[in-house]
């Protein structure tokens, strides 16, 4: 089946269809996202829905998704650092070392844990 293009519109980013026009031709609009290698935005009643795209440029959605993530974590573990060592200048380093096993300790100890609760 070939995709009627009658529908489908196009904007820089990426190829728009009505979802009516997905339903009738699921297999036309998959072929033809392999074959651009383009994402098509599904549209229901005019508003973006999803998109329908190749499987390995989702893949990298992921991984791009999962950076910004960790990215996040880091920024976040970073503030803390700062605020905990504004806190805590008045420490000797063997003080702050050894409040450092000890929570590392404790944390360890509780990831255990919790592992053992789920997994058994």
């Amino acid at each position: 089946m070939t995709l009627n293009l009658q529908g489908i519109s196009e904007n820089k980013l990426a190829k728009t269809i009505p979802a009516s026009k997905v339903k009738n031709q699921f297999g036309a609009v998959v072929k033809r996202a392999l074959k651009t290698q383009d994402g098509i935005v599904v549209e229901s009643r005019g508003v973006p829905t999803v998109v329908i795209m190749p499987y390995r440029d989702y893949q990298n959605f992921l991984k791009l998704k999962e950076n910004a993530r960790r990215k996040q974590a880091l920024a976040q573990w970073e503030t803390l650092r700062k605020k905990v060592s504004a806190r805590n200048k008045d420490l000797s380093e063997e003080q702050a070392q050894k409040i450092a096993v000890t929570f590392s300790r404790d944390l360890i100890e509780r990831v255990v844990k919790k592992r053992k609760a789920k997994y058994g």
